[in-house]
Order: structure tokens, then sequence, then C-alpha cells
């Protein structure tokens, strides 16, 4: 038995989602909502998932410019510290997300780290 896949929303659809997402967290509306605002909308995402897009996405108080050098630094150097607890390494980088230093980590700084921590023998 094959399952069709479901039609991917279209841009002008998900602006109208994310103002609507964007009205409802500035409202601080109950978690319930966040599950009904998706399933009105007629997609098969969680609240989870909303609250995902919310935080990673479309919050105004996350940055969208390029991580500095002193945020590189101070991802690696509390990584150290906390492990892969990205909320605790978050919370020390105003406007950063747990997710955006995650990312940030795994793709563009491991090899820096790597490099910083290992001794010729």
């Amino acid at each position: 038995m094959t399952t069709m896949k479901q039609p991917q929303p279209s841009t002008l659809f998900l602006q109208g989602l994310n103002l609507l997402l964007t009205a409802c967290f500035s409202m601080a509306l109950p978690w319930k909502i966040h599950d009904d605002i998706a399933t009105l909308a007629g997609l098969s995402r969680s609240g989870k998932s909303c609250t995902e897009r919310w935080n990673n996405h479309l919050d105004p108080t996350v940055k969208r410019e390029n991580f500095s050098q002193e945020e590189d630094d101070a991802i690696i150097c509390f990584q150290s510290l906390y492990g892969n607890c990205w909320a605790s390494i978050a919370a020390h980088l105003p406007g950063r997300t747990e997710n955006d230093v995650k990312n940030r980590l795994y793709n563009h700084l491991k090899k820096k780290k790597i490099g910083r921590s290992t001794r010729t023998k």
C-alpha cells in the first residue's frame, strides 16, 4: 500500500500562519491553543512544532546576523563546561537559540574545536 505525501503549503499560506503564530505567542495564550492553531490551519503539525517554529524563526528577539568571534569562542568554552546542554549554553548568548548554538557548533566550529584539543605525539 502506498502512502500519498501531503502537499506542501504555499508561501502565502505560511506567511498567514506565521502571522497567526506571532499573534498567539505575543498574547501568551495557553499551550493547548498552539495545537488547535495547526489543526485549524489544516496542517499535520503539532503544537510543539509551532512552538519550535516560533522559537527558531519568528521570534523578533532572535539574532539573525552572523556569529561573532566572541560568540564562537564562548560556544566552544561553554560546551566544554556544560557538554551538550544547549539551553545552558544559549542562556549565555543573548538572542541566540539552542538550535542556533547546536548547529553552529556541529557545522562550523567542530574542526576549530578539534584542532585546539589535539596534541602531537
